[in-house]
């Protein structure tokens, strides 16, 4: 199915449906309590229990249009008025460029109106309508002005109406307030998703998966329903399927069916998933797993697995143990530092936290991490402390780590203290003297900045950043947003203290 995207087209449909005189006009009085009965509304509903159909429900009431509402009175003004508005109608007087922003709003609405009344949708649609078209049509009005349940209704009345328009109303529904018609609408919608007829290869792919996943929130039991005479129909499952399914079956309260998932999951690629799975239905049989695993070779994700595991049982000593006979190892301990950062009381972190990090193998992407979650608990010194530690020997990694706005006006002093000894350091790598200017501009300080920007073009004339931000200086535009001043924000909204060439070294998996 096609959505036609003409913003014309959907402005003329959001005025149908203020005027209220769009609800039925296509589908006349079907009922809303007999999408099944025609053979092309919603297939037979699989109730909450996940064992028997519903009964169908009481018939939702429509909402009634309003012939006196103000918009159904400005849908067809006179013609007296007519000519006076059309003089204010940016699209009639385009020689006169844009209204005053203080009448854009009313401007457009008036232009809206009178489309609206000029018989143009009618004549559109008047040719030979597509019922499916305009279904998907009026369906994205209803949605756009927040008329949910009539949404939800249009969908029992198009039968051509597909899977992703029964994911869309789930998640408008979800989003309103309303998680039984929303559970009903992500239902539907796996019914219809690509994948589900047939018996070949059940994979994990979109829509159907994420169909999937709204549905199993909502209620796992009606996801089981329909989707375990699939599996065993199925002459293939895809590993990570089956670790939804184990998922569900868990948020069902079958414990026993997930624990067995589980277990068959350590066998393949969802070892970890599978692991942490469980570890939630199963810590002794986890913990022993874990161990057999890591006797066959280092593992960073399971380690972390296993401290967590001895840490909330209780048994943080042992956890401690398994970090420190870490330390120094091959396997290495950076992510156990860092879980033990995460979940320890503070106490039995800080005297032992300095020498975890001089046995640490990444010791400066520790530090950045560590930073990270300080921040993440509101301790901007400690953070301060972490991330500008790191600065001081970043550079020789090539890269100098970014400073959220919390941490850069902590300390400005020490901060510019920093900045001075790193661009000592810098030597003829542009990307640091790149990364230098970007602070000295977000500390307020232009001059340096621009000398930094100058450096890193010097060393490098052909790349296009050095001189796109020198090219915004020179202009007035912040150098980091390209933007006017007062337009944008040079300021860090997102906290990501690793470069790129470090994100995706994922030293605490899971979190």
């Amino acid at each position: 199915m096609q959505h036609r995207s003409s913003s014309a087209l959907l402005a003329v449909g959001f005025s149908c449906l203020i005027a209220g005189a769009a609800a039925g006009f296509m589908f006349g009085a079907s009922s809303p309590a007999s999408v099944a009965s025609d053979g092309g509304g919603a297939p037979e509903q699989v109730s909450r229990s996940g064992d028997r159909p519903r009964e169908p429900g009481p018939e939702a009431p429509a909402e009634p249009a309003s012939a006196a509402s103000p918009a159904t009175a400005a849908a067809a003004p006179a013609l007296g008025q007519r000519a006076a508005v059309e003089a204010h109608l940016p699209l009639a007087r385009q020689d006169q460029g844009r209204p005053p922003a203080a009448t854009q709003g009313a401007g457009l609405l008036a232009e809206l109106s009178l489309l609206l009344g000029s018989g143009a949708i009618e004549a559109h649609f008047a040719a030979g309508p597509d019922e499916t078209e305009l279904a998907s049509f009026l369906l994205e009005q209803y949605l756009r002005i927040g008329q949910l349940e009539q949404a939800y209704l249009l969908l029992g009345r198009a039968p051509g109406l597909g899977a992703e328009s029964w994911g869309q109303v789930g998640e408008a529904l979800l989003a309103g307030g309303n998680p039984v018609r929303a559970a009903d609408a992500f239902a539907e919608a796996l019914r219809r998703a690509p994948g589900m007829e047939g018996t070949g290869f059940l994979d994990h792919d979109w829509p159907l998966v994420g169909y999937l996943q709204s549905l199993g929130q909502l209620e796992p039991a009606m996801a089981l329903a329909l989707i375990e005479p699939r599996l065993r129909a199925a002459q293939g499952v895809a590993p990570a399927m089956r670790l939804e399914v184990a998922q569900l079956l868990e948020r069902a309260g079958r414990t026993e069916e997930a624990r067995a998932s589980a277990l068959d999951l350590l066998s393949g690629d969802s070892l970890h998933e599978g692991m942490r799975l469980l570890a939630r239905l199963d810590p002794a049989r986890a913990e022993q797993e874990l161990r057999a695993r890591l006797a066959q070779g280092a593992d960073t994700d399971l380690d972390v697995q296993l401290f967590e595991l001895l840490n909330g049982t209780q048994r943080s000593e042992e956890a401690l143990a398994l970090l420190e006979g870490r330390l120094g190892s091959e396997q290495g301990a950076d992510g156990l530092i860092l879980a033990a950062a995460r979940h320890l009381p503070p106490e039995l972190v800080e005297g032992r936290l300095d020498a975890w990090l001089a046995s640490a193998q990444e010791p400066l992407q520790v530090r950045q991490q560590l930073g990270g979650l300080a921040l993440e608990r509101g301790d901007v010194a400690l953070a301060s402390e972490h991330l500008l530690t790191s600065w001081e020997h970043a550079n020789e990694g090539g890269w100098l780590p970014h400073l959220p706005d919390e941490v850069l006006n902590h300390d400005q002093a020490r901060v510019r203290g920093a900045l001075d000894r790193a661009s000592g350091r810098a030597g003829r790598n542009d990307e640091i003297w790149g990364d230098i200017a970007d602070h000295f501009w977000r500390l307020g300080d232009r001059d340096r900045a621009y000398q930094a920007w100058t450096m890193a073009r010097e060393i490098d004339p052909g790349d296009g950043e050095w001189s796109g931000k020198l090219q915004n200086f020179a202009s007035g535009n912040d150098p980091l947003t390209g933007q006017p001043p007062g337009a944008g924000s040079s300021g860090a909204g997102t906290i990501n203290v690793l470069p790129a060439s470090l994100s995706s070294v994922q030293v605490l998996p899971g979190h």
